[in-house]
């Protein structure tokens, strides 16, 4: 059998697809084709839903408006004594790792930092996903001496006016700045402290953007040479992806207008992309993908900044069919909403079809055990794929690798021997990273 995950790009570093690898017990589940046994080994848990933002392209805008269109505060924010509770049940779950994330912006929470100091005690590795917007140099510090895993900020934009078109906020407020500023304390702050943090930079590829690209690129470069030299570890780029429950179209006109004027070939297909739930063109993701080669890595040669392209979502999100027939990967990484409801996938989190349990109420044995969930995974399998789910995700290349295992598996004969005897030999591999303590793979907690 061909190498499953043939097409690893060592270039992919933090976002690796080989990390499920590191779990032995879980490995074994595959081994015996029981996808769905697997527990999971991260979760995406979101604070509060509310944001200073209104993104256009929010993953989870529409499912946002119908849930506070319902009134309940403790369905829109998660209180003190439920963040407890949820973070002591994952812990008992042996969960290696937690995202703290949106939904909406979480440092917007209050008591964020209780959360993830909570997290750490039951020693869960921890990241932070945020569009860095309200952080303040007290918090970037209390968040720092944590020592989490990541921070990952979200920058789209380079210049004032497309970060505000992208983030849908009023002409009257620049929110890029602070963002800036926010960036370099993170980077600065994580030299000075010599902590083991990985500082991140995410951005989503999309028209409006397109020239900007190179802007993000420098931006950080500024802050990359400011002293101490260094601090921000990568640039990742991925597509801008349509999503079911998501958008606020409320925000769109502006930006529409701006596309129609600056990049007048995109406008039909980005107003289809708004409008009619429609992805964006190929043509755009392989533009992009030459100025990220180009420009944007000549802009940060010799910072340290690694840039990092996921050219298999770039590609993924344009092609008339996914390489897999089943979801068999979103058992390994699992959304917590802030009303301890959980959701059997991070892409699809927040939209009632995929709910399977609530940690206020059970424990994550408990829900993953449940007739629910399986009833869940079918309908995903049966319907989902088809109806709701996004062309490309956050399992996109790991299901891709587990539907040539399942195909091997049931072919049976030299297939399945071939498939077994590559996962003998990844686990021999692993084990000897272990003894050596040098990793091919960062970041393992976050799948």
């Amino acid at each position: 059998m061909n190498n499953p995950i043939s097409n690893l790009h060592p270039d992919y570093l933090y976002f690796g697809f080989g990390k499920w690898l590191y779990y032995p017990d879980r490995v074994d589940c595959v081994k015996k084709g029981d996808f769905r046994d697997v527990m999971p080994v991260s979760v995406q848990l979101i604070p509060s839903l509310y944001c200073n933002f209104s993104c256009p392209h929010c993953c989870y805008g529409c499912s946002k408006d119908n849930i506070q269109s319902k009134g309940e505060r403790k369905s829109m924010i998660m209180d003190d004594a439920a963040m407890s509770v949820i973070i002591d049940r994952l812990g008992d779950a042996g969960i290696k790792g937690i995202v703290f994330t949106g939904g909406g912006e979480p440092t917007l929470h209050p008591h964020l930092v209780d959360g993830m100091r909570a997290a750490v005690k039951r020693g869960i590795k921890i990241g932070l996903f945020t569009n860095g917007s309200v952080l303040t140099k007290s918090r970037i510090c209390q968040i720092l001496e944590l020592e989490p895993t990541f921070v990952r900020v979200s920058l789209d934009a380079g210049t004032s006016t497309v970060h505000r078109l992208i983030h849908g906020y009023s002409r009257k407020r620049n929110h890029l700045p602070k963002v800036l500023e926010n960036i370099e304390l993170l980077a600065k702050g994580k030299l000075s402290l010599n902590v083991n943090t990985t500082i991140g930079i995410g951005t989503c590829v999309e028209p409006v953007n397109l020239y900007d690209l190179v802007e993000v690129a420098h931006r950080l470069r500024e802050i990359a040479r400011h002293n101490p030299v260094g601090g921000i570890d990568y640039l990742v780029f991925r597509p801008t992806v349509n999503y079911f429950g998501g958008k606020y179209l409320r925000a769109a006109q502006p930006l529409l207008d701006y596309v129609k004027e600056h990049l007048p070939g995109y406008y039909e297909a980005y107003h289809n992309y708004l409008y009619q739930g429609q992805q964006l063109p190929a043509r755009l993701f392989e533009q992009a993908g030459e100025i990220i080669s180009g420009d944007v890595s000549q802009a940060l040669a010799n910072t340290g900044v690694r840039v990092i392209n996921l050219r298999t979502k770039m590609l993924g999100v344009t092609q008339p069919a996914r390489p897999f027939q089943k979801c068999r990967a979103s058992p390994w990484y699992i959304f917590v909403g802030p009303d301890g409801t959980v959701y059997n996938c991070a892409e699809l989190g927040l939209d009632p079809r995929v709910a399977i349990g609530n940690l206020l109420t059970q424990s994550l044995d408990d829900i993953w055990h449940s007739q629910r969930r399986q009833e869940v995974m079918n309908f995903v399998d049966q319907q989902g794929l088809q109806t709701i789910c996004p062309p490309v995700c956050l399992y996109y290349e790991l299901n891709s690798c587990f539907e040539k295992l399942a195909q091997a598996f049931q072919t049976g004969g030299r297939q399945r021997r071939a498939a077994l005897a590559w996962l003998d030999e990844q686990q021999l591999r692993i084990q000897s990273e272990i003894a050596s303590g040098v990793y091919s793979q960062p970041h393992r907690e976050f799948l």
